[in-house]
C-alpha cells in the first residue's frame, strides 16, 4: 500500500514536479505488479483534476488502466466538479466508471437535474437520490452498478465511527489520548467513555 498526502503541496509552486515524481511511481508500480489487482484511489479529486498533468493522466489510467487488471476510485465532496473538468478528461472518466455511488443530496436539489444529465441517471434513479435517509446512527446511499440501482444502508459502530471521523475536535482529541494511552484503540474507548460520561 502506498499512500500520498498531496494537501502540503498542492497549492505551491513545486506542485507540478511532485506530481510527475508521483506519476512516475505510480507507472512504475503499475508495470512491476503484472498479474497482481491494483486500485488507485485519489480522495477529493477535483485539485488533481483541475492540474493539467494530473488531470490527463487520470484520464489516461480511466481508458488504460482496467486492461492491467487496476481500478480507480475518485472520491469528491460533489461530483458537479467534473463539470468543470476538460472533456477529454470527464468523457474517460464517465465511459469508464461502472459503478456510481452517491450520498445525500438533500442540501443540493438543484443540482439534481444536472447531476441526471451528467451521470445519464433516469427520473426513477433521481427519485432513489431524493429519498436518501439518515439517522445519527446509519445513512443511507445510492449505488448504481452497471444498468442496476440499489439504495443501500450503512451503520458502523461507534468504534469506528470515532476512528474515521475527521471533524477537527475529534482528530485533536483521539491525538491527546494517545499520548496518554499509548495506543489509538485505548484512545477510542478511553473517548467513549469520556462521551457517555458527559451525559
Amino acid at each position: 500500500m502506498m499512500c500520498f498526502d498531496m494537501e502540503g503541496v498542492c497549492k505551491k509552486d513545486y506542485f507540478s514536479l511532485i506530481v510527475i515524481i508521483v506519476l512516475q511511481l505510480i507507472i512504475s508500480k503499475i508495470k512491476q505488479r503484472e498479474g497482481i489487482a491494483k486500485t488507485l484511489i485519489i480522495d477529493e479529486a477535483l485539485d488533481f483534476l483541475m492540474d493539467e498533468k494530473f488531470g490527463y493522466f487520470i484520464g489516461y489510467l480511466f481508458r488504460t488502466f482496467r486492461k492491467k487488471e487496476g481500478e480507480i476510485i475518485l472520491a469528491a465532496q460533489n461530483v458537479m466538479f467534473l463539470k468543470s473538468a476538460p472533456q477529454l478528461i470527464r468523457d474517460s472518466i464517465l465511459i469508464n466508471t461502472d459503478t456510481k455511488i452517491i450520498l445525500d443530496h438533500s442540501k443540493h436539489q438543484d443540482n439534481l437535474p444536472e447531476l441526471q444529465n451528467m451521470l445519464s441517471l433516469s427520473d426513477a434513479e433521481i427519485d432513489m437520490i431524493k429519498s436518501l435517509q439518515r439517522s445519527n446512527k446509519w445513512r443511507e446511499f445510492f449505488c448504481k452498478l452497471g444498468k442496476h440501482a440499489y439504495i443501500f444502508r450503512n451503520e458502523v459502530s461507534e468504534e469506528a465511527g470515532i476512528a474515521f471521523d475527521s471533524r477537527q475536535s475529534t482528530v485533536v482529541k483521539i491525538r491527546e489520548l494517545v499520548k496518554q494511552t499509548g495506543s489509538t484503540y485505548a484512545a477510542i474507548n478511553k473517548y467513549i467513555q469520556l462521551k457517555e460520561n458527559e451525559k
